[in-house]
C-alpha cells in the first residue's frame, strides 16, 4: 500500500510539472519507476500512465491544441508503433537500465538551444521515430518539443498540442503491449492510483502554468534526472548497490 501511495503521488507531481513546463515529468516519473516494476512491464505501465497525464492535461486546456500538428504527428507515430511492437520481442530488457539510463542523460545535457535549433524532418517523420524508440526507452517527448517551440505559437498551444501529440503516442505504444495484458492486470492497482495522481497533477499544474519560473524549474529537472540516471547506470554495472 505504501509503494501505490507512493507512486501515486509521485505520478500527481511529474505530472503538476510537466502541465506547468511542458516536458520533464515523464522522464522524472519513467526513472523513478524503475525500481518497483520488471523491465518488461515498466515500459507499458509508464505508457498507461502518461495516457491518462496527458489526455488530462489536453483536455482541460482543449481549445489551444493544434490539431493539425497533431494529425501529422498521429500519422507517423502509426508506423513508429507498428515498427516497435515487432520490435519488442526481440528487445533485450536486461539491459533497459543502460539504455534508459544512458537516454536520460544525453536528452538532459545534449547541448542545444531549443528556439534556436533546426531540428531536420517534418513532424510525420518525427512521430514515426519518436514513437518506435518510446517502445524502448519509454519518455521521448522533449525529442519533438523543439520543432514546436520553433512555431509561432503561444505557451497553452505548446503545452497542450505536445499533450495532445503524446496522447497518441502512448496510446500506440499500450495497445502494441498488447501481449502483457495478462501481467498488466496484476498492476491494475498500481495503474489505477496513478492514473488519478497523474490527472489531479495535470489539474493542479494548469492553475500554476504562467506563474513560476519555467527556468527554476528546468534547472531542478536536470539536477533530479541526472542523480536518478546516473543511479540506474551505477546499478547495473554494480548490483549490489542498495
Amino acid at each position: 500500500m505504501m509503494d501505490i501511495l507512493l507512486l501515486a503521488l509521485m505520478a500527481l507531481i511529474t505530472s503538476a510539472f510537466t502541465a506547468v513546463v511542458g516536458i520533464g515529468g515523464g522522464f522524472l516519473l519513467l526513472v523513478f519507476m524503475v525500481d518497483f516494476f520488471p523491465p518488461m512491464l515498466l515500459i507499458p505501465v509508464h505508457g498507461f500512465i502518461q495516457l491518462s497525464s496527458n489526455a488530462s492535461r489536453a483536455f482541460f486546456d482543449l481549445s489551444h491544441v493544434k490539431w493539425e500538428i497533431v494529425k501529422r504527428h498521429a500519422i507517423g507515430a502509426t508506423l513508429g508503433g507498428l515498427l516497435g511492437s515487432l520490435s519488442v520481442s526481440i528487445f533485450p530488457f536486461d539491459y533497459l537500465p543502460l539504455v534508459l539510463g544512458s537516454f536520460v542523460l544525453f536528452m538532459t545535457w545534449r547541448p542545444y538551444d531549443p528556439r534556436k535549433s533546426r531540428p531536420h524532418g517534418t513532424m510525420l517523420w518525427m512521430g514515426a521515430g519518436q514513437t518506435y524508440l518510446s517502445f524502448f526507452v519509454g519518455a521521448t517527448g522533449p525529442l519533438s518539443y523543439p520543432l514546436l517551440l520553433r512555431r509561432a505559437l503561444t505557451r497553452h498551444e505548446i503545452v497542450t498540442t505536445h499533450a495532445s501529440m503524446m496522447v497518441v503516442m502512448h496510446l500506440i505504444k499500450v495497445v502494441g503491449y498488447g501481449t502483457q495484458g495478462p501481467a498488466l492486470l496484476g498492476y491494475w492497482d498500481f495503474m489505477l492510483s496513478m492514473s488519478v495522481g497523474a490527472i489531479l497533477g495535470s489539474y493542479i499544474g494548469k492553475g500554476f502554468r504562467g506563474k513560476v519560473s519555467e527556468k527554476a524549474f528546468s534547472w531542478i529537472a536536470k539536477g533530479l534526472l541526472t542523480m536518478v540516471s546516473l543511479r540506474m547506470l551505477l546499478k547495473f554495472f554494480l548490483p549490489q548497490i542498495p
